[in-house]
């Protein structure tokens, strides 16, 4: 598996884990169709800690939420059977592993 940092291109074989704050808003470029498809998963995803498959919605709007997700985005994966998914870290694990910082 390979581990990549920063923001790379998005595809359907790469997996993103993101952590969402409570306070966490999601921003686009543009006003679309395609952008406020994404922001209602983007919301669904803040509403409820799942994780969500990239193939289960179409490449625009996989584009447009993986560019609402950038500030959320903690970590890229690509390779092995759990590629193409949004992968939502656990908050109280992380306030626990940060010392509740």
């Amino acid at each position: 598996m390979k581990i990549r940092y920063g923001f790379v291109s998005n595809s359907s074989s790469t997996s993103y884990a993101i952590l969402l704050p409570d306070n966490a808003e999601f921003k686009v470029c543009y006003e679309d169709e395609t952008s406020e498809s994404a922001k209602r998963i983007f919301e669904e995803l803040k509403a409820s800690p799942t994780d969500l498959w990239l193939d289960s919605i179409d490449l625009e709007t996989q584009d447009a939420l993986i560019e609402g997700l950038k500030p959320y985005i903690i970590g890229q994966f690509s390779g092995g059977p759990d590629e193409g998914q949004i992968i939502q870290a656990n908050k109280k694990k992380v306030k626990e592993i940060l010392g509740n910082e």
